[in-house]
């Protein structure tokens, strides 16, 4: 069984503004690389060299702080991985959704089907909108 995974970084703050006590404020330029360079480190130290990974991760795709996975273990592994990855470095947490047949990733939605092939189509948010008023629309590949 293949599943489609997505994790995400979990933020917290309080209310509209909080003090960054450790890092740098979102918004900021420094943010992307400043994170990019503390989640290469914690890939390395701790992502890559898990037997629960090595074992069960098929692809692993991070753009900053959301991560596309395709997990080829059971849902069960895959929470026990998602432990892992919360309680393996102070400050950084995650967050997760998955789905045996598809799952969107930034503007992207990964569809399996039933031969386990995988294609893609654009994904959007109902609520989003184009410059031109136009709702949801399709892109074929």
């Amino acid at each position: 069984m293949k599943t489609v995974a997505r994790f995400g970084m979990k933020w917290e703050g309080i209310g509209s503004s909080a003090q960054v006590v450790r890092g740098t404020a979102m918004g900021s330029h420094a943010a992307p690389p400043y994170a990019n360079a503390y989640m290469i480190d914690f890939e390395e130290s701790i992502i890559y060299k898990n037997p629960l990974f090595q074992d069960n991760v098929i692809i692993w795709k991070r753009y900053i702080d959301d991560v596309f996975c395709i997990w080829r273990g059971s849902t069960e592994t895959l929470h026990v991985f998602f432990e892992v990855l919360n309680t393996s470095w102070p400050g950084i947490g995650f967050t997760i959704n998955y789905d045996l047949v598809r799952m969107n990733f930034l503007d992207t939605l990964v569809i399996k089907n039933p031969e386990g092939v995988l294609s893609t189509d654009l994904y959007s948010k109902i609520t989003d909108e184009s410059p031109y008023g136009l709702k949801r629309f399709k892109c074929y590949t």
